[in-house]
């Protein structure tokens, strides 16, 4: 027996069966077909699409399975992770009206909110429980005869007691239960009530049953633990064309042991609408697409809705946006389980938005590539995890905003071949903990601040740090290290490691070592211009003035800088100029395929962190963050990326800087002033 057809097969309630004579003493009666048969005619009761009208399941075959596994189910627990609008809140409503009419026992409807607890008894849940016959006749009974037997939210009926309760200590005390449910359960976070409210059944071993349903929630949080718990089946779709399952998924990728399946289409006419122009290959995407380019960098918002298709995973075939296609995928719906070792008793289903009948594709993909865009362009990622949450019903984790974009592991130059855009090179050391290594980049920079990336590695010294930047003939003076860990050894090594300046002027005869970047969790720095009658003006910058640090060596007087840089904004910069999204852009050296799956390499290293909204430790306040996507995840190719942005900004590059205050050929103490930009001053 398969762990499926364990939780498939019909199963008696015995519980139920012994307690039948009672039930019929109080008119219950026991429903044996699934459950959506029962009472057909009963309308879904406000607020949802069909208002007015009963539910139909062919509208809604991806129900069917959850549907009758439930049903059939002794005990246990059954958690819904599914998409905004997919009918998971009629689910839980429908399953409890069922029990209560055929086979009663306490019950708790949990949800997250108080205030939205009363409001959901007082209108829809009352509303469509009093459109049950069987359950409409045992509330009139009670509030002629004990008024106070039904309540805004309590329904104190002959054969059981059924509640409707915020998810709170209070509710979760003092009460034994049949069956509990939770609904809206990403709104638990982490508070540890969901486990509070299970603890109810524990009189129920045999018969209790546990339904949670939800959105998907952060990583971490307690729905998706309860998720994870389960067996966690997922929803599979066949192909109209080649009749192959797969699941459901947004974007698939297809690895290096893809296999193509032939179409079974046999009309030509319908072949070339639905069929590419060659067989799917290895290292593409099936799933959803836009079938249409971007104008002018500008989302085509009706070419978008006009052209999105699914791609099959196995033929590549084209299922087209149309309510014919829609209706066959979701009659060919079913569900694979993908986590065998679950106890049986814990039943996980999940579907997402697309597999609605009605709802367009074109629509979802729409609000995708808006939320895409924010998330890249402005560094507002909130739509984007508020889209992956709602609508593809995933658990949120930092990835997933990779899932469907190849992260470019490099170009194909040579690093020692004349760049004729080179301006000037640049050294960027990531010091790690006691400064038992250094991860440095070397770049050649242009005017306008595109980049090339001339080596990227780990040394293990100072002086080997030295010996590489002679060899790419990259002066003292252009290389930049990080401040933060072992400050008093870098700063000696940067006043050892320069050179003076020859020729004439006021900087004559000055040393030019290493210099000194720290990243702050400040935003902006104020700065000062002092002009030639000696009158100073100021401005906020993402960078500090330099700070100067001197000593004396050997008779002569060496002086470095330090400056600092605001994290969150250099990251910003740096993200757009890895992506070539409104700046220039920075290559970066060819790594090989499959590089990015390598943690250590630079393309991998690159994409490590993400933009988040965080609580600031001192003031209490929200604050957007570069964060890592995981603990302890190699960033330093981020982090390198972040300080030379900071460089940037000394230099005024990267067509960011005040026309009126051209790059200074050298660095200075006191940078040339620059205007912060747009992007810069917002968040």
């Amino acid at each position: 027996m398969t762990h499926d057809t364990f939780h498939s097969a019909p199963v008696p309630l015995p519980m139920a069966d012994l307690l039948r004579p009672f039930y019929g003493a109080l008119g219950v009666e026991k429903f044996r077909g699934e459950i959506w048969e029962d009472s057909p005619d009963v309308t879904m009761g406000r607020g949802y699409a069909n208002d007015g009208k009963p539910f139909d399941i062919s509208s809604a075959h991806y129900l069917t399975e959850p549907f009758r596994v439930y049903r059939t189910m002794r005990a246990g627990k059954f958690v819904l992770l599914a998409a905004v609008q997919t009918l998971k809140t009629y689910f839980l409503e429908r399953t409890a009206s069922y029990e209560m009419e055929h086979d009663p026992g306490d019950m708790t409807v949990y949800l997250c909110d108080a205030e939205d607890a009363i409001d959901h008894a007082k209108g829809r849940l009352l509303e469509m429980l009093k459109s049950r016959p069987g359950i409409a006749d045992q509330i009139y009974e009670a509030e002629r005869n004990r008024r106070h037997d039904i309540t805004t939210r309590d329904f104190l009926l002959p054969a059981m007691t059924f509640r409707v309760r915020p998810l709170n200590d209070s509710a979760t005390n003092r009460v034994t239960l049949r069956y509990i449910k939770v609904s809206d359960a990403f709104l638990a976070k982490s508070s540890g009530q969901i486990d509070k409210a299970m603890k109810r059944l524990t009189q129920h071993q045999e018969d209790g049953k546990a339904l949670i349903e939800s959105q998907g929630c952060e990583a971490g949080e307690d729905f998706d633990r309860h998720w994870k718990s389960t067996d966690m089946r997922l929803l599979h779709v066949r192909c109209p064309f080649c009749d192959e399952s797969q699941p459901f998924e947004w974007q698939r990728y297809r690895g290096d042991d893809f296999k193509p399946t032939p179409c079974k289409i046999l009309s030509p006419a319908v072949a070339a609408d639905v069929l590419p122009t060659e067989p799917p290959k290895p290292g593409t995407y099936s799933g959803m697409q836009k079938g249409c380019a971007n104008t002018d960098g500008q989302i085509d918002e009706a070419a978008v809705l006009a052209n999105t298709f699914y791609e099959c995973y196995c033929c590549g075939s084209h299922w087209p946006d149309h309510p014919t296609i829609r209706a066959a995928i979701d009659a060919s719906s079913h569900y694979l389980a993908t986590n065998p070792k679950a106890l049986p008793r814990n039943i996980g289903f999940s579907w997402p938005a697309w597999i609605n009948q009605r709802l367009p594709w074109g629509n979802l993909m729409l609000e995708y590539l808006v939320a895409k865009r924010f998330d890249r362009e402005f560094g507002n990622r909130t739509p984007l995890e508020d889209w992956w949450k709602q609508r593809a019903a995933r658990i949120w984790q930092p990835d997933l905003a990779e899932d469907a974009v190849r992260i470019e592991t490099g170009l194909d130059y040579d690093p020692q071949s004349l760049w004729p855009n080179e301006w000037r090179r640049i050294g960027i050391v990531d010091v790690q903990l006691h400064a038992s290594h250094f991860w440095v980049s070397f770049d050649a920079i242009a005017r306008d601040g595109e980049s090339r990336q001339l080596f990227f590695g780990c040394f293990t010294s100072f002086d080997d740090i030295d010996k590489k930047a002679a060899e790419l003939k990259i002066p003292p003076n252009r290389i930049f290290i990080d401040y933060g860990h072992e400050s008093d050894l870098v700063k000696k090594e940067c006043l050892r490691r320069g050179l003076w300046l020859a020729g004439r002027g006021r900087r004559a005869g000055s040393w030019y070592g290493w210099n000194m970047l720290t990243s702050s969790r400040w935003d902006k720095f104020k700065r000062s211009i002092t002009h030639a009658d000696g009158g100073k003006s100021y401005y906020f910058d993402i960078i500090s003035d330099g700070e100067k640090y001197s000593e004396n060596i050997a008779g002569q007087r060496r002086e470095v800088f330090r400056f600092n840089f605001s994290a969150l904004h250099c990251g910003d910069m740096f993200r757009r100029h890895r992506d070539g999204i409104g700046a220039p852009r920075s290559q970066f050296l060819a790594e090989g395929v499959g590089a990015e799956k390598n943690e250590l390499s630079h393309a991998a290293q690159t994409h490590s962190r993400y933009r988040a909204v965080v609580i600031d430790e001192k003031t209490g306040l929200k604050k957007p963050r570069w964060q890592p996507k995981r603990q302890n995840i190699p960033d330093h190719a981020f982090a390198i990326g972040q300080m030379r942005m900071a460089v940037y900004r000394i230099w005024n590059l990267g067509g960011r800087s005040d026309p009126d205050n051209p790059p200074p050929t050298e660095i200075a103490a006191q940078p040339a002033a620059v205007t912060v930009d747009k992007f810069a001053a917002e968040s």
